[in-house]
Formats: C-alpha cells, sequence, structure tokens
C-alpha cells in the first residue's frame, strides 16, 4: 500500500481550480463577484468532501489488492451494521447520518447556483451519479469496498439539500438575502455533467499522473537484483545484508540477522513487475530463546473462502540435514546446510477453522502441524530448539 498526504492532493486541486476559475473569468463578459464567492465555497465543500470520502485520515491509501468488494444487496450491511454487538448502534446511526448530511451541501448549492437545475429529480440524478464516483475510485484505495447503501443514503442527503435549500429561499425570498441570492443563481439550462467534466477530468488527471510518479518512486523494478533490492529496502538497518531470500506468490520474504534477533521481513509485489519499496516484519525471534522460529504466511486474504496459509520456517541451523514439515496431512521435506541459516515454507493450503497452530507458540503440540529436524541417516536431529 502507499499512501500519498491529502495536502499534497489539496494543492495539486486549489493550482488548477485557480487557473481554470480565472480563465473563465477573462472569457465571461460580465463579472459577477457575488456568484463567484459562493462557487469558491462549493469548490471548499468539494475538497472536504474528497477528505471524508477518498482521503480519510488525510491521506491517500491506494491499494494494490486485485479483489474488490462490492455490495449490491440494498440494506442488507446496514441492518448488519445495526445487529453488529461489536460496532454498536452509535456507530451504524453515525455512518447512516453521516452518508446523509455528507451529501446535503450538493443538493442546496446545485438549485443555489443553477435556477433551472431547481428540481427533485435533477438533484438525485446528480447526488446519485457524484456518489457513484466515488464509491468506483474507492474501489483503487485501500478501502476496496462499494456499497449501494452509501449510495443510496447519499442521494436522499443530497435531496434532503433540495428540500432545505427550497424552505430557505421560501423564507428568504422577500428579504434582501432573497435579492442576493438571484444574483448568485445563474439561468444555465445545459447538463451539469457536461459543465464540470473539463476542470474534473484535468483534475483527474492531475492527480492520476502525481499518483503514478509517487507509486513508481516508491517501488522496484522486478529486474532488480535480491542484493540491489536490500540495499533500497534496508537502507535505514545498520546493513543491508541478509542471510535468506525466498519469492513466495506475490511476496519475496528476506531473513535477516539483527544481532539480538533474527528478523522474517516480506515486501509485496505490486503491478505485476514492481516490488513495494516497504517491509513488514511477518516473523521474528531472540536467539537466546532458541535457534529457530516460525510464522504464518496469509495469501488472498481479501477473499475469505478461498485464502491460503503457508508456514515459513526460519532461523540459525546447527548440524540438522533436513526440514521436515507436516502441516495439515501434507508432508514436505527440504535439505538445509549445517551451521547456515535457513527459510523453509511449505506449500500453501485453503486456510480452516479452529486451526491449533497457535499451540506451537505457545509451547504446547499441534495436531495439524508437525516440524521435525532430520540427521543425514534420516533419525530425528533434537538439538534445534525453538524459540518460543
Amino acid at each position: 500500500m502507499i499512501t500519498i498526504p491529502y495536502i499534497c492532493i489539496v494543492a495539486i486541486l486549489i493550482v488548477i481550480w485557480v487557473i481554470y476559475r480565472i480563465i473563465v473569468l477573462i472569457k465571461s463578459k460580465e463579472k459577477n463577484i457575488l456568484r463567484e464567492v459562493v462557487i469558491n465555497i462549493f469548490f471548499i465543500y468539494f475538497l472536504i468532501l474528497i477528505n471524508l470520502t477518498i482521503c480519510k485520515m488525510n491521506m491517500l491509501q491506494i491499494s494494490f489488492q486485485h479483489k474488490f468488494h462490492v455490495n449490491y444487496m440494498p440494506f442488507i450491511e446496514t441492518i448488519n451494521m445495526f445487529k453488529d454487538d461489536f460496532m454498536g448502534i452509535g456507530n451504524a446511526i453515525y455512518n447512516v447520518v453521516g452518508n446523509i448530511l455528507l451529501f446535503v451541501p450538493l443538493g442546496f448549492f446545485i438549485p443555489l447556483l443553477f435556477k433551472k437545475k431547481n428540481k427533485i429529480i435533477n438533484i438525485a440524478l446528480y447526488g446519485f451519479y457524484a456518489s457513484l464516483a466515488i464509491e468506483i475510485i474507492q474501489l483503487f484505495t485501500a478501502i476496496n469496498l462499494t456499497d449501494i447503501d452509501d449510495i443510496i443514503f447519499n442521494t436522499l442527503g443530497a435531496v434532503l439539500g433540495f428540500f432545505t435549500y427550497n424552505v430557505f429561499y421560501y423564507v428568504i425570498k422577500k428579504t434582501k438575502l432573497g435579492k442576493l441570492v438571484k444574483e448568485v443563481t445563474s439561468k444555465f439550462d445545459g447538463n451539469l455533467v457536461v459543465l464540470s467534466i473539463k476542470p474534473l477530468s484535468i483534475m483527474f488527471g492531475a492527480v492520476l499522473l502525481f499518483t503514478v510518479i509517487n507509486i513508481y518512486n516508491s517501488t522496484i523494478s522486478a529486474n532488480t537484483s535480491n542484493e540491489d533490492i536490500a540495499k533500497v529496502v534496508f537502507k535505514d538497518s545498520k546493513n543491508t545484508d541478509f542471510q535468506a531470500v525466498k519469492d513466495l506468490s506475490e511476496y519475496k520474504l528476506f531473513l535477516k540477522d539483527e544481532g539480538n534477533y533474527v528478523n522474517l521481513m516480506s515486501i509485496e509485489n505490486v503491478l505485476n513487475n514492481r516490488w513495494l519499496n516497504s517491509r513488514t516484519t511477518i516473523g521474528r525471534y531472540q536467539k537466546n530463546n532458541g535457534d529457530y522460529g516460525i510464522s504464518t504466511i496469509y495469501n488472498n486474504v481479501l477473499d475469505k473462502d478461498k485464502c491460503l496459509m503457508s508456514i515459513a520456517i526460519f532461523g540459525k541451523n546447527k548440524n540438522a540435514s533436513k526440514l521436515e514439515i507436516i502441516f495439515n496431512g501434507k508432508r514436505y521435506i527440504e535439505e538445509i546446510k549445517p551451521n547456515e541459516y535457513f527459510l523453509v515454507i511449505s506449500p500453501s493450503v485453503e486456510t480452516f477453522k479452529n486451526n491449533d497452530i497457535d499451540n506451537i507458540c505457545n509451547g504446547r503440540e499441534s495436531k495439524i502441524l508437525k516440524i521435525k529436524f532430520l540427521d543425514l541417516k534420516g533419525n530425528d536431529y533434537n538439538k534445534m530448539k525453538f524459540a518460543n
């Protein structure tokens, strides 16, 4: 996953917006300062909307997972949310009300700025289009989720904004404030989607280009040697040496001696031919506690029905000749060299409930995972101690 600060995106959008509005004002025969002020307030709302939907936690998080979650069934997820004791009814209400209120300004500003769009069907459609666009973009972020309920509640919010504006205008239409509203409102009767395509497409293109550059600078070519990858990934460590390396599906695993402990770290393969310049520690053991450690590695984690799991055994060998792993009934043997570091990974199997792998880490026996070190004659070698 790659993160881009929201402030960088805001800076790009503001620069493009200012240039665009200057060009519009230069070409305009009549200068309406009050309308321009309201348009820019609407743009500020647009920036806030992006922050609350696409750039949550003040950053754009780009995910490289290829699994998308799309909920097509209306209200199912919302009902489950209200039933979920962990989430709590307060969070469920906050989510529903928040999604509605989020689009109220949209339903208010459109009829304020465009008099001939002051129809409920127009506002509902524009609310739907805007929400759908956000949900599609979210598929390519770390959220990886599109929910039909969000679109429904957002559209309801836009409609609520429409009624709010009309009540507001009914109250103030005969006052001085009503005259100001008339000055702000345009008689434009074209398609607002077409009208907004030019600035939005330029903004989207600029942010996309900035994102691609960031992705390129944050990844390493697949043609790079393991030694050169280590120099980049471990540049903040005391040294960039590693003791073992293996590829597993979309990951590259590095075994690294860090002095008092041994680390098993992974980097992720993204975009099919790039390595993400970011390491994740997936296993570790203290040398004074034992000779080897165990780590579970999950692949395809976004598909809960087909999630795969492998077992990684890593450490420094004494005088064993082979390492035998029996995992979920499948036997796997790999040769290891005396007095050298080793990294052995079992073939992947589908995950299953109620597995007792953690028993080993707690010093107990596991029914589905057996680990044996063997000598040259194939007999048990019992001098390797697990660092639990």
